[in-house]
C-alpha cells in the first residue's frame, strides 16, 4: 500500500518564491494603478493648467490691446509679438468676424456665440486649420479676444510624462523584486529550508538533532522553538520507553513510566503501565500455583510414602504365612511318609490295619486338600507380591 504520510518527489517550489512572485505581481500591479491614475490625474490638471494658461494669455492680449489702443495693424503687431514670447496663436474677432491674428478662423461659431453672451471666457477644444487647439475665447467690450494652445503639446508632455512613469515604475519593481528576493530568501526560505531538513530527518526517525538553527521572533521562528520542543519531547519518551522495556526484559517490574505523557501521547502510559500491572498479576498467579502444586506433591508424597509402607509389613505377613504353610506342608509330608511307612508295616494286620488304612487314605485326601489350599495361598502371595512391587514403583 502506497505511503500517504510520504512526501511528494519531484520539484518542490519554495513558499519564498511563491510569495515573492505574488508580491511582485501585486506590487506591479499596484503600480501600474497607481501610474495609471497618476497619468490621468496629470492628462486632466495638464489639461486644466493649459486652460488657465490659453485664459491668462486671452486676457494679457486684452490688456495691451486697452492699453495701446491699437488699431487693426498694431493690434496685428501685438499679437505677432505675444506669439514670439508666448508660443501662442491669437485671434480677435469684432461682431463676430475675425479682424487679426495668427490663425484663420474666420468667424465665430455659433456654440462660443451663445456662450460668451455670459459675459465669462469660455474654453473649448475645436480644429483651427485642421489642427487641433485648446482655445480660449474672452470678451472684450464688442470684440472677442482668442487664445489657443496646440493640444500636440499636451500630448507631448503627456507622453513624456507616461514614458517617465513607465521607466520609474519599471525601475521600482525591478528594486521591489531584489529587495523581496533578498528579504524572503533570508527571511522566509532560508529559514523553512532549515525547517524542512530537521523535519525529513525526524520522518527518517533520526532525532539527534535538537535545533533547527533558526532564531527569529516571528512564525518561523515560534516554529522552529515548537520543533525543537517536540524533539526534545519524542526523545525523552522514547528513552523512557526503552528504559521501562529493558526492565520487563531483565525481570524487573517495578519499573514504571514517571514523565508527563500529554495528548495521544498519554496512551503509551497507560499501555506500560497496563503491561507491567498485568505481568505483575500473572506472576503472582504463577507463584501462588507453584505453591499449591508444591503442597499436593508433598501431600502426594506422604501418602505414598504411608502406602509403601503398608506394603511392606502387608509383604511381610504374607511371608511369614508362607512360611508357616510350608512348615504345615512339611509336616503333613512327614507325615504321609510315617503312614506310609506305616502301611508297609502293617500289611500284615488284619481289620485293624485296613481301618487304619481307610482312615489313612482320608488323612491323605485332607493333605490333597491342604496342598491344593496351599497352591491357592500360594497364587495369593503371588498377587500379594505383584501388588506390593506395583505399589513400591508407585511410591517411588
Amino acid at each position: 500500500m502506497k505511503n500517504l504520510m510520504a512526501p511528494a518527489r519531484g520539484k518542490n517550489k519554495r513558499i519564498g518564491q511563491k510569495v515573492g512572485n505574488i508580491v511582485a505581481w501585486m506590487f506591479a500591479g499596484c503600480i501600474i494603478i497607481i501610474v495609471a491614475l497618476c497619468v490621468w490625474m496629470f492628462n486632466g490638471l495638464t489639461t486644466m493648467i493649459l486652460e488657465n494658461q490659453c485664459a491668462d494669455y486671452a486676457r494679457v492680449l486684452t490688456m495691451e490691446l486697452q492699453n495701446n489702443a491699437a488699431d487693426q495693424s498694431s493690434a496685428q503687431d501685438i499679437i505677432s509679438q505675444l506669439k514670439r514670447q508666448l508660443s501662442c496663436e491669437f485671434a480677435i474677432f469684432q461682431d463676430g468676424k475675425q479682424i487679426a491674428g495668427t490663425v484663420q478662423e474666420g468667424s465665430l461659431p455659433a456654440q462660443v456665440q451663445k456662450q460668451l453672451q455670459k459675459g465669462e471666457a469660455y474654453t473649448i477644444k475645436q480644429k483651427i486649420q485642421g489642427e487641433e487647439f485648446l482655445v480660449t475665447y474672452l470678451p472684450m467690450g464688442s470684440n472677442t479676444v482668442l487664445a489657443g494652445i496646440p493640444t500636440a503639446q499636451v500630448s507631448r508632455q503627456i507622453r513624456l510624462t507616461v514614458l517617465l512613469a513607465c521607466v520609474a515604475t519599471a525601475v521600482m519593481i525591478v528594486l521591489i523584486i531584489l529587495f523581496l528576493s533578498v528579504y524572503l530568501k533570508k527571511e522566509v526560505s532560508a529559514p523553512l529550508g532549515k525547517l524542512t531538513a530537521l523535519a525529513q530527518t525526524m520522518e527518517q526517525g533520526d532525532l539527534s538533532r535538537q535545533s533547527a538553527g533558526v532564531s527569529s521572533n516571528d512564525e518561523i521562528g515560534l516554529l522552529a522553538r515548537i520543533f525543537e520542543s517536540t524533539i526534545q519531547r519524542l526523545r525523552g519518551y522514547i528513552s523512557e520507553i526503552d528504559s521501562v522495556l529493558n526492565g520487563i526484559s531483565s525481570g524487573d517490574l517495578t519499573v514504571a513510566a514517571a514523565q508527563d505523557y500529554i495528548g495521544d501521547f498519554s496512551s503509551i502510559k497507560t499501555s506500560l503501565d497496563d503491561i507491567v500491572s498485568q505481568l505483575n498479576d500473572t506472576l503472582t498467579q504463577i507463584v501462588d500455583s507453584a505453591d499449591q502444586v508444591s503442597s499436593g506433591a508433598e501431600q502426594v508424597s506422604i501418602g505414598a510414602q504411608a502406602l509403601s509402607q503398608g506394603s511392606v509389613e502387608q509383604a511381610s505377613a504374607v511371608e511369614q504365612l508362607e512360611s508357616v504353610i510350608q512348615e504345615i506342608s512339611q509336616g503333613v509330608s512327614d507325615t504321609a511318609e510315617n503312614a506310609h511307612q506305616a502301611s508297609q508295616q502293617a500289611e500284615g494286620v488284619g481289620a485293624q490295619i485296613q481301618k487304619s488304612n481307610e482312615k489313612m487314605q482320608e488323612m491323605i485326601s485332607a493333605m490333597e486338600q491342604i496342598n491344593v489350599s496351599s497352591n491357592e495361598i500360594g497364587k495369593i502371595i503371588k498377587t500379594i507380591e505383584d501388588i506390593a512391587f506395583q505399589t513400591n514403583i508407585l511410591a517411588l
